[in-house]
């Protein structure tokens, strides 16, 4: 998951977008899973994996109700090893809360590039977006600087630092087997 070290993450999108890193496997399916604050399921689907390792994107369908701001979700990716035997996932989960911007943080993200947006976002602690801000600017334009801006991100946090160089695979997007 590309997220803190503590793996939670805000986000000012009623639907978020998640971005994972999956190694190069055998495994063909992965799951991901949303769940409210009660631990019930917002989202569930399931996925086939592209062929080689890099950063996917899970995007909730615009048919998905949308988060409540200040509750805190748990968001899971198993990549399914086993169908028979689930025990056998590997798994990593995550929290997102849905946070507000201030009127001051608002007027500037809508004055700002995209870029500089992708900043403010990191500088907010609004991670979700400004990955999801990055990974935009980086598939529309990858000899963008936006991609030195995109691994000095993920090299902030030590846990990503290993992924930090890894391809965005088809430019992250996964669809949904179901």
């Amino acid at each position: 998951m590309l997220l803190p070290g503590d793996k939670s993450g805000l986000t000012i999108a009623a639907r978020p977008q998640f971005f994972v890193y999956v190694p190069s496997t055998s495994a063909t399916e992965a799951e991901f899973l949303l769940r409210d604050p009660n631990g019930d399921y917002e989202y569930r689907a399931r996925y086939t994996l592209p062929k080689t390792g890099g950063i996917i994107k899970v995007e909730l369908p615009d048919s998905q109700t949308p988060l409540d701001v200040g509750k805190d979700y748990e968001w899971m990716f198993a990549i399914i090893c086993d169908a028979d035997s689930r025990d056998r996932d590997i798994v990593d989960v995550g929290t997102i809360k849905l946070t507000e911007l201030s009127p001051t943080q608002k007027s500037q993200l809508d004055q700002a590039e995209p870029l500089k947006r992708a900043e403010l976002y990191a500088e907010y602690g609004i991670w979700h977006d400004a990955v999801a801000t990055l990974a935009t600017l980086q598939c529309s334009n990858p000899n963008n600087q936006s991609l030195a801006t995109w691994t000095q991100l993920l090299q902030s946090e030590p846990i990503l630092d290993l992924i930090a160089t890894q391809p965005l695979i088809e430019c992250g997007t996964l669809k949904a087997n179901n």
